[in-house]
């Protein structure tokens, strides 16, 4: 069977229905939150941030988020360019290591809604009291992988998995665990199956999203739509 999600944007609000078409007679000035009948599941928020793009999912009648997102950007001194860096703290008894792994699913998305950190070229973000997005008690922390400098080509460039991802965009990105991350002495050693969600451009207008376990398909297209509102 399909699984479908649709989201509409009010100002910096995404608000997330689990019809394939957003209601007609959906309005967000006039919300009831703890109304049986809403017909939306979820709602992304902004979090004010100076320096980065922060959002928080939650999901209907509930106070404490199930994804955080931060975007940010960082400065590749070899081509002179700033590309995204992300990092997702995610709650759930899904996080649980000993959780087996799902089947990808993959979702092809037509027309979504629509003071940089010097690294080096192999390094990822930082992460706690360095500036990066800080953990609690029972979240898993992910991170994207950054491209790598091709000598050959002057340019950057980096690994999808099963070549799903075929344009060039800042929007492109590959989430691992943080820890398989910080582990392997060169995060382009880490293996394109831990991948846990991968998000890029076909073409113009075409995007797809690749996840699995232990991501969900919500938090999946949450993280997916904040993308959208952080242009590097």
């Amino acid at each position: 069977g399909r699984f479908v999600l649709s989201a509409v944007q009010y100002g910096q609000t995404f608000y997330i229905s689990q019809y394939e078409s957003f209601p007609s007679d959906f309005d967000p000035t006039d919300l009831d939150m703890d109304a049986p009948d809403q017909k939306f599941c979820a709602v992304l928020k902004k979090v004010e941030s100076k320096d980065t793009c922060e959002y928080e999912l939650f999901a209907l009648r509930e106070d404490t988020p199930m994804v955080r997102v931060r975007h940010s950007s960082a400065h590749f001194e070899e081509p002179g360019t700033d590309i995204r860096t992300l990092e997702v703290a995610m709650r759930g008894e899904a996080v649980d290591a000993g959780t087996p792994a799902s089947p990808k699913f993959n979702w092809d998305i037509a027309h979504p809604l629509s003071s940089p950190k010097s690294l080096g070229r192999h390094r990822s973000i930082s992460s706690g009291s360095h500036g990066g997005l800080r953990t609690e008690e029972g979240e898993l922390l992910l991170k994207n992988q950054l491209p790598s400098w091709n000598p050959e080509s002057e340019c950057l460039v980096m690994k999808f998995w099963n070549n799903r991802i075929r344009a060039s965009s800042s929007k492109n990105y590959v989430l691992f665990k943080g820890a398989d991350l910080d582990a392997a002495e060169d995060e382009h050693d880490v293996d394109l199956s831990d991948a846990v969600l991968q998000f890029g451009k076909v073409e113009s207008g075409h995007y797809v999203l690749d996840f699995k376990a232990p991501m969900s398909p919500l938090n999946a297209f949450a993280i997916a739509l904040s993308g959208f509102a952080y242009k590097v």
